[in-house]
């Protein structure tokens, strides 16, 4: 589970590209995970260098 986790997370960019709120989706997605114990809690999605040039916010998503 947690390499699929780490797979969709390494090609948020390119989903990005046909998605713009992937990385916010994806976001959900890994905090729902953790909270029904498919993932573990030191799960962390890694940004890349090209979001934070783009000084996109690193706060936490509204997941609904």
């Amino acid at each position: 589970m947690t390499k699929g986790f780490k797979r969709v997370g390494e090609s948020l960019e390119d989903l990005s590209l046909d998605v713009p709120d992937a990385a916010e989706k994806f976001s959900c997605c890994v905090e729902r995970a953790k909270v029904d114990g498919f993932l573990d809690e030191s799960f962390a999605i890694e940004e890349t260098q090209g979001k934070k040039e783009n000084g996109s916010s690193s706060s936490a998503p509204t997941c609904t």
